[in-house]
């Protein structure tokens, strides 16, 4: 895992998100926020829509997929 929670803890907030999407269930939620190194293809979750690549970083990619229901 690129990032561990307390960097993200400290980066969510920076990046206008709130810390208590860290901890809530994928139930529960919209969407993921999804991290993957480089070489990994688009992550692909059962029950959520199809990973959207947000941003691509030095080492990383960062992709968003959506809840179904």
């Amino acid at each position: 895992v690129p990032a561990s929670l307390p960097e993200l803890q400290y980066y969510f907030p920076r990046a206008g998100l709130s810390i208590d999407t860290l901890v809530r269930t994928p139930q529960a939620a919209a969407h993921l926020y999804v991290v993957t190194r480089l070489s990994d293809l688009a992550p692909s979750i059962q029950g959520w829509s199809n990973a959207v690549e947000v941003a691509r970083f030095s080492s990383s990619h960062l992709f968003v997929v959506r809840n179904k229901s």
